[in-house]
């Protein structure tokens, strides 16, 4: 941790800033990249919007559940951010919200890196069990772009002093698991998935609830 954050992180307060920002941006085009394969390719341009309304729950129902995962993680675990020891020992940030915070105290393991790598899991689930580009290698370019764009902004969590290492990697690693785990445990492994791009004959809808998610269905 002590080496990684050395030879990563931005020495500048200022440059900390600029590196949290391009971290959240980069989660944000994730994110967007699953409203385009739901809303615009797959309710839109295949005209599947049952398909799209699934895709979406599962995306939702993968994101609830690695984040909460995460953020009980957090609050047990209480790890100090790594610019605690920089600039909240002493100084006018020392008085700042960064230092006097309850987040100060949620460095372990990663949000930002659980949420992007789940993003990209569920992208490459999709990508490889749905022809949602016309099938082939050329549904591997999101897949790829999106482990890649996960990976920076993993990276620019350590940059921004804002984690160590293991909380990227562990949030790197069960965000990868998650996005996976999700879409294949309740409908890609079974031979009856509902999914319509891939000519299932019944159909079931995930529903969000207050204590969790249904599933309903007309077989």
């Amino acid at each position: 941790d002590e080496a990684s954050r050395d030879g990563i992180r931005v020495a500048d307060r200022e440059g900390n800033r600029w590196a949290r920002d391009a971290s959240d941006v980069g989660l944000v085009l994730l994110l967007n990249q699953r409203l385009v394969d739901d809303l615009i390719v797959t309710w839109w341009i295949h005209d599947k919007g049952s398909t799209a309304w699934q895709m979406s729950m599962i995306d939702l129902q993968a994101l609830t559940f690695a984040a909460s995962i995460n953020s009980l993680t957090a609050g047990l675990v209480g790890r100090e951010r790594p610019y605690g020891r920089a600039i909240c020992q002493e100084g006018p940030e020392a008085l700042t919200n960064d230092c006097l915070g309850n987040n100060r105290y949620r460095s372990y393991f990663s949000g930002h890196a659980t949420a992007a790598f789940t993003v990209a899991g569920l992208t490459c689930a999709h990508h490889i069990e749905l022809p949602l580009y016309g099938g082939g290698p050329v549904e591997a370019v999101p897949c790829v772009t999106s482990m890649l764009l996960a990976g920076g902004v993993a990276t620019l969590r350590m940059a921004s002093d804002q984690h160590y290492f293991t909380d990227v990697l562990t949030g790197a690693a069960w965000g990868t698991a998650s996005g996976f785990a999700i879409p294949y445990l309740f409908h890609y492994m079974h031979d009856d998935s509902p999914l319509a791009l891939r000519g299932a004959g019944m159909d079931v809808v995930l529903l969000p609830r207050l204590d969790g998610v249904t599933v309903e269905g007309a077989f």
